[in-house]
This record gives C-alpha cells, sequence and structure tokens, in this order.
C-alpha cells in the first residue's frame, strides 16, 4: 500500500489544485496562472524567504525532478504546470 507521499501523487495532487483556475475559467487562456491571486501557486514561485512558512515546496520539486529550490529551478517548475496545462488543453474565457 502507498502511503500517498511517493510515485508521484503529490505531483499530481498539487498539478490538479493549481489548475483549477484555469479549468474553471478564472484564469484567461493567455494569462499565467502565478497571476491568479486567490492561489497558493504564485507563493511556489518567489524564494523561500517570501513565501509563508508553511509552504514548503522540496518535495514538490523533486516530484519534478528540479533539485534545488533556485531561481532556475522555479522557473522550471512554473513551465512545467503550463506546458501541463497546455498539454490538457485548459483554456480560459473566450
Amino acid at each position: 500500500m502507498v502511503d500517498g507521499s511517493g510515485n508521484g501523487y503529490l505531483k499530481t495532487v498539487c498539478d490538479y489544485v493549481h489548475l483549477n483556475p484555469a479549468r474553471a475559467k478564472l484564469a484567461g487562456p493567455e494569462e499565467p496562472l502565478r497571476n491568479y491571486e486567490w492561489s497558493s501557486w504564485p507563493a511556489y514561485l518567489v524564494a523561500p524567504s517570501q513565501r509563508p512558512g508553511w509552504l514548503h515546496v522540496g518535495q514538490l520539486l523533486g516530484e519534478y525532478g528540479i533539485p534545488k529550490d533556485s531561481r532556475s529551478g522555479r522557473r522550471e517548475l512554473e513551465q512545467a504546470l503550463e506546458e501541463h496545462r497546455r498539454a490538457e488543453g485548459v483554456e480560459g474565457p473566450c
């Protein structure tokens, strides 16, 4: 039995949650998800010193194969989620 902390489960759940603004058509098709202010997603993309103390992103970065919480690592994380959004065909309002 898998305890939910491995095998991509965290990535799957986080992707699902962070893509919801696009699925619900609250974020336009050309609007980056980082601009949606009612999501925790923008906090994942800033330096650790600018995040709420409760938000730890290391395990999620690891599930994406990103070894370090760095500017380039966070940029890679954002690009991966936006690519997932495009691959899923999730668009905002027309």
